[in-house]
């Protein structure tokens, strides 16, 4: 059973999509960094499918990108 406490922290909390995003933005431009700026192999990396999926991804969570990793 929930307790008021949890739930006044639940009702202050910024928001589980921004959290997502956050370690996603992070998580891209770490694997891009390791990577060398090479997205293809950025992509492997985070194990997503695809150089495109990565590209959606830097669009989505509004990534920077530097301009020689891209």
């Amino acid at each position: 059973m929930l307790d008021y406490e949890s739930v006044r922290e639940f009702r202050e909390y910024s928001g589980l999509k921004e959290e997502i995003a956050a370690l996603a933005r992070k998580r891209i431009r770490v694997a891009l960094v390791l990577c060398e700026g090479n997205k293809t192999r950025a992509a492997a990396l985070l194990g997503l499918p695809s150089y495109q999926t990565l590209t959606n991804w830097i669009q989505q969570y509004d990534v920077w990108v530097p301009t020689d990793a891209e």
